[in-house]
């Protein structure tokens, strides 16, 4: 590790895959090499480690020459601590770049920026459906939640691009393991579940289907305030859609979760 600007850099971004390839099979230890650029009135320090600097290049070759030293951190993070595949799950085109590094072992489910994980990521960049298929394949964990408590059901539920909260409903229809309506009833830290912040992007089709999976949908909070706020709209959309949901009727159904035990993959957690 370095402060300098180490020449592996500038190798990399010449693009010299045959020079970094003999580099790093006589010195394995340049794989892991890190510059350290400090920026701001605080010297804040940022990480650019080597092997990123390599997936910037999109070059296969070169991202080939890292993955085959052994002692590559696979770990490794670098400028706001993000994984290796959040740096390449935007767009669909680095599609087999992603599926190298998932095939070599690299965590394809750590929380990055803002603790959004690959999936979250390609999801909000709405240029990734491929991409995000293959990560909810790969076991993408739907109940992990960024700053804001949203997972990527309540993202999902946001996108004007209906495939991707129709990919999540088919994955949870399709597996054994925990409560499937609990991912449904999983509320931000705003109050909402994914079928309000449905609501609330004027996806009211989509809040209706989110709302049907949940005997009883939560409308109000505990202290009986409607969750989609004051938007008249919202509201308006929201009790036409209690009305048309079977189980909703009558006020009595309705009801309040204060904490569901959820059994996912084996992970037993409090929701609150």
């Amino acid at each position: 590790m370095s402060f300098k600007k180490s020449w592996i850099f500038e190798a990399i971004e010449r693009r010299r895959y045959q020079l970094v390839a003999r580099a790093l099979k006589r010195t394995p230890a340049l794989a892991n090499e890190v510059w350290i650029e400090k920026q701001g009135r605080n010297d804040e320090e940022i990480h650019h480690p080597a092997f990123f600097s390599a997936l910037f290049e999109r070059d296969l070759k070169l991202i080939d020459a890292f993955l085959n030293v052994s002692v590559l951190d696979k770990n490794l993070k670098g400028y706001d601590q993000k994984n290796a595949v959040s740096y390449m799950a935007y767009d669909d085109a680095d599609l087999p770049i992603i599926q190298k590094l998932v095939e070599h072992g690299f965590a394809f489910d750590e929380p990055g920026f803002c603790g959004r994980t690959p999936a979250m990521t390609c999801l909000l960049s709405a240029r990734g459906y491929r991409t995000f298929d293959y990560l909810v394949s790969c076991g993408a964990d739907l109940t992990a939640a960024d700053w804001d408590g949203n997972t990527l059901v309540h993202l999902a539920a946001m996108q004007p691009d209906d495939r991707y909260i129709r990919r999540l409903e088919k994955k949870i229809e399709t597996c054994v393991f925990g409560d499937k309506e609990a991912l449904y009833r999983m509320k931000n830290k705003a109050g909402r579940t994914p079928a309000h912040e449905a609501i609330m992007a004027g996806r009211y089709e989509t809040a209706y289907r989110l709302a049907q999976k949940t005997p009883d949908f939560q409308y109000v909070d505990e202290r009986n305030r409607c969750l989609v706020g004051d938007d008249i709209k919202a509201r308006s959309a929201f009790h036409e859609i209690k009305s048309r949901c079977r189980d909703c009727r009558k006020p009595e159904t309705i009801v309040v979760h204060r904490s569901v035990s959820l059994d996912w993959k084996s992970n037993t957690r409090e929701i609150a």
